[in-house]
């Protein structure tokens, strides 16, 4: 059933996604496996995020977060923070995404999650930006470029990169802009994951205005980074 639910929510399926993920939280609930509920209340979060249905969202990585705590799963703990983070990104809540972020990349530096590090680090420079700190969100996603091509991680590379287009775009500094555009194309040609489409299906470079927002990029890290978080690798 966890499988499946995975599954359905990377096709799009997100009802049967949801349906699949309840299933095996009952199923963790009756063999009182904390960390099991603790996973599945963080992917049925990112099912309801989806679909817009951010208070239910809210609810439930908050859930996933207080077992976190109770049984030390720091990992856990860091990222259903970087999923609340998103979650007030994309309602505006730009104060208290900053919180979130900020609380899982301590978390990561104590785990020693150069991946998660990454994806909270670009969560915070898209939050960044998105609140007009173009600077702040510069310094952010290029400490986030310092880590990703450590993690081998392709998807949070892109992703990177489109931070980085965005910015150097805003700023006015074309040629950076467009080499950064670039980069997120080249890396994301290859990817099975709606991001490719997003990056690489529009075929023209100079036009930074269709790269995709955070939440479409978030979407394919998100895919990318639960395979590995579930198989226990916290590079």
């Amino acid at each position: 059933m966890h499988t499946l639910g995975i599954v359905h929510r990377q096709q799009g399926r997100y009802d049967e996604a949801a349906d699949h993920s309840q299933q095996a939280l009952h199923l963790y609930h009756e063999l009182r496996d904390p960390l099991g509920k603790a996973m599945q209340l963080e992917g049925l979060g990112g099912v309801y995020a989806r679909q817009g249905h951010f208070p239910t969202t809210i609810a439930h990585l908050e859930r996933a977060l207080r077992l976190d705590r109770e049984i030390g799963n720091r990992p856990g703990e860091a990222d259903a923070l970087t999923e609340l983070g998103l979650v007030h990104l994309r309602q505006g809540r730009h104060v208290a995404a900053v919180e979130h972020y900020r609380r899982a990349i301590g978390l990561y530096r104590q785990t020693g999650s150069r991946s998660g590090e990454s994806v909270a680090l670009n969560g915070l420079g898209e939050t960044s930006h998105a609140a007009g700190h173009v600077d702040e969100a510069r310094r952010q996603h290029t400490a986030a470029l310092a880590l990703a091509p450590q993690t081998g991680d392709e998807y949070e590379q892109a992703r990177v990169h489109t931070g980085l287009a965005r910015v150097h775009d805003a700023c006015g500094v074309a040629d950076l802009a467009h080499h950064h555009w670039q980069e997120a194309a080249r890396l994301a040609a290859g990817l099975d994951v709606p991001l490719a489409e997003e990056f690489g299906g529009r075929g023209d470079p100079g036009r930074l205005d269709r790269l995709p927002g955070p939440e479409a990029a978030h979407a394919a890290v998100d895919d990318a980074r639960g395979r590995v978080r579930r198989n226990g690798d916290h590079r």
